[in-house]
Parts: structure tokens; sequence; C-alpha cells
């Protein structure tokens, strides 16, 4: 899609976008980012990660003025939660958390297909925890949650594993949205929760039109974790990592 001169709020993924896999931030991104707030636009980052990642990941690497944090919109898991800078503090707009009694019933879904699978899943060489239950959602990595990024990218390159894994998820989690998450992730939120839900929240929140966002990710193809905001309307700028994200945008900020 051909993107317009200007626009009110710009819109991010942030694994394979803004930084590398679960990597910092880089100086460049972080100066670019505070570019665009600097200049009175609104930023808003999305991730199915939670907030700890955000912490680790990007807040503890992003250098910009605290004033500016006010325009600056976090949205983890998917947009089932959303936080903003209240001036001293990152503080909740919303939360849509997963019932405690269910997380048992989705570890067991998972466990259940395991061996319908017509790959094998890897017993050794796993890197930390598969499942992780990040309170609005429930996220299982075949390789564990800190398996490094050239082994993730070598397990699943063309997603075909990780969408035959949602396709016998879903009819055993009707409750749910189960969809591919990060490079070997699968991610469980409530039923309609996903990166397009999140982006009409922030369109609700914010009070910006659809032809005023930009919306910039690096999965936007169908069956990609990223095309769900299509349906919103949105523009939208598809990228091949953070480096050609600052190439294809850095015209916002000159």
């Amino acid at each position: 899609m051909k993107m317009k001169n200007d626009y009110k709020a710009f819109a991010f993924d942030l694994d394979g976008t803004l930084a590398v896999s679960k990597s910092a931030l880089s100086e460049e991104v972080s100066q670019f980012l505070c570019k665009l707030l600097s200049k009175g636009k609104s930023v808003m980052i999305i991730s199915g990660g939670w907030m700890p990642q955000f912490e680790k990941q990007f807040l503890a690497n992003f250098k910009c003025p605290k004033k500016n944090l006010k325009r600056l919109y976090l949205m983890p898991t998917s947009g089932a939660v959303m936080y903003f800078y209240d001036g001293e503090k990152w503080d909740k707009k919303y939360e849509h958390k997963i019932p405690k009694e269910d997380v048992q019933m989705i570890s067991n879904a998972f466990d259940s297909i395991l061996s319908k699978l017509s790959f094998k899943m890897p017993k050794e060489n796993i890197w930390g925890e598969q499942f992780e239950n990040r309170i609005t959602q429930i996220s299982y990595s075949a390789l564990g949650q800190q398996a490094p990024i050239e082994e993730k990218e070598k397990w699943d390159s063309n997603d075909l594993k990780k969408a035959e894994m949602v396709k016998l998820l879903v009819p055993m989690l009707p409750k749910y949205t189960v969809k591919s998450g990060g490079t070997t992730t699968i991610d469980v939120t409530l039923k309609g929760v996903d990166k397009g839900f999140g982006m009409e929240q922030f369109l609700k929140e914010s009070g910006f039109k659809k032809e005023e966002v930009l919306f910039t990710g690096d999965r936007l193809y169908e069956g990609g974790n990223d095309y769900a905001v299509v349906r919103t309307g949105v523009d939208t700028c598809e990228v091949d990592n953070p480096r050609d994200m600052l190439h294809k945008l850095s015209k916002f900020v000159d």
C-alpha cells in the first residue's frame, strides 16, 4: 500500500520490526521513535509479548524525555492489555485476563495435539520454558522462550508448522482466539483478541481516525501475525527487519 506523506499516529509491531526477536531496542530505533514523539506524533507498539518483555526489551533501551511519553501507547499480548504513561509510571487502560481455571485446560490442549502433528516436535535443544502464562495470553514456544534467533528462524521458516498446530487447536478451544505468534510461538487469547482488536482499541482510546494511522510490521502477509491489522483499514507498511523499517520510515522524521 502506498503511504501518505504524513500521519498523526504511527503503530508498530515489536519483534522483527523495531527489534530483533526478544533482543534489545537499538540506539538508532530509539532515536527514531523519540523523534516521532518529539514532532507531536503518537506512537503505539503492539506485540505478542507481555509487559515484562516490553520492560526488558523496549523500555530499558528507550531514551526519550518523559514529557513525550504521554503520546506513547504500549499494547502487550496482541492488545489484550493497554498501558499509558500517567506522568510517573505505566498504568493500565484496560486488561482482558484469561480465567485462572482455564489455564490448565489450554495447557492440556497443547499436550494433546503433539502426537497428532505431521512433524516431530523437538525434545532436545529446548531453551527455557515452552509454556508461558502471560495472564492475558497463553503462549507456547516450540523451542523454549529463550531460544536463539538463528535456531528459531530455521525451525519454521515458512510458518507451516505453526499453521498446522493452530488448525488442530482451534476446535479444541472455542472460547479463545488461537493464532501464530512469534517465530516459533502459538498465542492464545480471549475470543476476538488479536492485533486487529488491538488496533481498534487504539483508535477508540486515542480518538484517531483510521486514515490518520500507519501500521508497520514484518508479517503482514495472510497467515502472518500482523495480518489481523489489515482488516481495520489502516494504512500498512511491511518491512523485513528494523534496518528496513528505518529505511522506509525515516522520511517521517527528516
